[in-house]
């Protein structure tokens, strides 16, 4: 029945709830009958002549029917509902005092008043209509006790006395009824609304957007909160297709998480992407549940987790692992590179020495340069590449800004202006020269993306007490107090998405953190950011630890023995025709393992192996362990341009003397003699 007449009820009606469809039910129903009882009473009425009762009648049946097409075209029930009460209380003492009907009858009659009036308005109207029947009624009793005479007819004086003391009773227990009934509906009311405040009130505290879909996956309801986080009104989300919002690489999931939910009450699949308003993409998760009220249509409430920052991080880190990628591929090719270098430099040389004064020997010089200008980039190239590589020294801060300026003037480009001023009386650190090299890097990069349309990037160190100072400003757009307390966080970034991983100042903050520095942040909007970073000045200490090498007594040149271990042929060369031109007998091997099976075929004595420290079948340090087992006191001068792989033979190198290549081969020699 219920389904029947929601057929009737228009669809701004049906949404309003349960309860204002019951009682617009209600109106309707009492419409129907109104307009059926109505016209067979005034078709009774005409009949028997009486035309202005008949009349009345027959209005309140017309004013019924309108009331159902009001109700269908507009859904105002409750003014619907005004007018019958009015029309149904005027027709029945028009009626009465107008026709033969008993008292009993129009009492009756009136009773359904109230009823009616608490129905649709609640106690208060009923009692208001009870009160006024029941005066209406006592008013009529009294003036026909006084003899006023009514056109109704009454037998006998004791009927009369019946009948008004029947009215009254029933008029009370109608109104009783109501009043009941109402009861019982606000306090279900007042659960409902408690239930769904409380709903509300923790859905408002969820992270996640809550939405109401209907069976054509159009949106039915929002919440306020939620729809604002992407920034749309709740009106203007209702009403329209969820597929609107979603993005059209994720439209086939909608229809096909409906039905899912429909058919098995509920359903999880992919991330989609939701568009916010303005016009940007946003990563959530929806789970879809589905649920039916009464006899209503289903529904389904869908919950959708923000899943934006996972995929930010998972971004980031993609990109992280692809800049890690990078730098390992950066720094074998600069290992290779330098292999290259230190032929070409060897060469050059031999040919400068042997070469006279001229043309030709201007040139090898050339080319000696040109191979020292390489191995200063490809040692800035493996300084930025090897995140990890850690070599404390005791170091110039100066000397590390000198010889990178070239490198950081070219990054940020021709539209920004770079002035350096460096205190000479500036202290030495004891850090790691490739990391200083990187925070410069890092901080020139940050500095860079802060001037899209160019500016000035000041770099200057100056002397504290027991410290030296690192300063590097630029005239960007600078930080507000938010972005300034989270600038050192993993992965925040201002850039725009896929333009950054977040990680350049949090790498600084690392780095200076393991020197037991300490940095500050400067910045402003629209003033620039100062970043100035403070570190320990080396200790004498510290200095002696990294300046003295454990090395047994250098050989003195001449015809001592010398066991070149290198597995790049071209490398091998170089140095053996170095220390050959030099005076010393060269054995050569390409491996650890040959250089073993070379040493113990060897019958003499050996004063000092020059050998690589990564080499494949066998590495240096390895093959040391086995030769000192068999020949020992054997001297060894390590040689690698791995630099970032070093610390995996921390304790073997830790008392070795070692050269990094490429080295020159005068230098080379040098370090064999000394």
């Amino acid at each position: 029945m219920d389904r029947l007449l929601d057929l009737t009820l228009p669809e701004v009606v049906r949404r309003d709830g349960v309860d204002i469809a019951r009682r617009a039910r209600v109106v309707l129903i009492a419409c129907a009958i109104s307009a059926v009882v109505s016209f067979y009473i005034a078709a009774v009425q005409l009949a028997v002549g009486s035309r202005v009762a008949g009349v009345a009648t027959l209005g309140l049946g017309v004013l019924s029917i309108a009331g159902i097409v009001d109700i269908r075209r507009s859904g105002r029930w409750r003014r619907v509902g005004g007018a019958l009460t009015f029309g149904i209380f005027a027709a029945a003492a028009t009626t009465t005092a107008l026709s033969g009907a008993t008292l009993t009858a129009a009492a009756f009659y009136l009773c359904l008043v109230p009823l009616l009036a608490t129905m649709i308005f609640g106690a208060r109207a009923g009692g208001a209509t009870a009160f006024l029947n029941v005066a209406v009624l006592c008013t009529v009793e009294l003036a026909r006790r006084r003899g006023v005479h009514f056109p109704y007819v009454v037998t006998h004086e004791v009927a009369a006395e019946s009948a008004f003391r029947a009215a009254i009773l029933f008029e009370l227990i109608l109104l009783g009824i109501a009043v009941i009934y109402d009861h019982l509906r606000s306090a279900s009311l007042r659960e409902v609304a408690e239930s769904e405040a409380r709903h509300l009130a923790l859905g408002a505290q969820s992270t996640d957007l809550l939405f109401e879909l209907d069976p054509d996956g159009r949106i039915a309801y929002a919440t306020p909160v939620h729809a604002g986080a992407l920034g749309w009104r709740p009106e203007e989300l209702i009403g329209r297709p969820a597929s609107d919002f979603v993005h059209p690489e994720d439209h086939d999931e909608i229809p096909r998480r409906i039905a899912e939910a429909l058919t098995g009450g509920s359903s999880h699949g992919n991330d989609v992407r939701l568009r916010a308003k303005d016009g940007t993409w946003h990563w959530y998760e929806p789970a879809m549940t589905s649920y039916r009220a009464a006899e209503a249509e289903p529904r389904l409430i869908v919950v959708a987790r923000d899943l934006s920052l996972r995929h930010e991080f998972e971004a980031q880190l993609r990109q992280s692992q692809k800049m890690d990628a990078v730098g390992q591929l950066a720094s074998g090719v600069a290992h290779d590179f330098n292999n290259l270098l230190m032929v070409v430099a060897s060469y050059a040389e031999l040919l400068a020495e042997r070469l006279p004064t001229g043309e030709d020997r201007d040139a090898a010089e050339e080319i000696l340069r040109a191979a020292a200008k390489g191995e200063g980039l490809t040692r800035q190239l493996l300084a930025v590449s090897r995140p990890s590589a850690s070599t404390p020294d005791t170091v110039q801060l100066n000397d590390v800004v000198r010889g990178i300026q070239g490198i950081l003037t070219r990054l940020v480009g021709e539209s920004v202006q770079v002035e350096v001023a460096l205190d000479a009386a500036l202290p030495a650190v004891h850090a790691d020269a490739g990391h200083l090299e990187q925070i410069l890097v890092n901080l020139a990069v940050n500095a860079r993306d802060a001037m899209p349309s160019g500016g000035r990037l000041e770099i200057a160190t100056h002397a504290r007490d027991g410290a030296a100072a690192l300063r590097i400003a630029d005239t960007g757009v600078g930080m507000d107090e938010t972005v300034r307390e989270r600038a050192f966080e993993a992965f925040f970034t201002t850039k725009q998405r896929h333009s950054g991983t977040g990680l350049g100042l949090y790498v600084v903050y690392s780095v200076v953190s393991q020197m037991d520095g300490g940095i500050r942040v400067e910045s402003a909007p629209g003033e620039g950011t100062a970043i100035e970073i403070e570190l320990p000045a080396a200790t004498e200490s510290a200095a002696v630890a990294v300046a003295a090498p454990a090395s047994a007594s250098p050989a003195t040149g001449g015809d001592e023995t010398v066991l070149v271990v290198e597995d790049r042929a071209e490398v091998r060369a170089a140095v053996c025709t170095a220390l050959r031109r030099a005076g010393y007998r060269v054995l050569e091997a390409r491996d650890g393992a040959h250089g073993l099976a070379v040493a113990r075929a060897f019958a003499g004595g050996i004063d000092l192996v020059l050998s690589d420290v990564v080499m494949p079948s066998m590495s240096g340090p390895r093959m040391m362990r086995e030769l000192r087992a068999e020949r020992p006191g054997t001297r060894v001068l390590y040689m690698s341009g791995h630099v970032d792989r070093l610390h995996d033979y921390g304790d073997e190198l830790a008392d070795e003397a070692l050269v990094l290549k490429p080295i020159a081969p005068s230098a080379l020699l040098a370090r064999v003699r000394g």
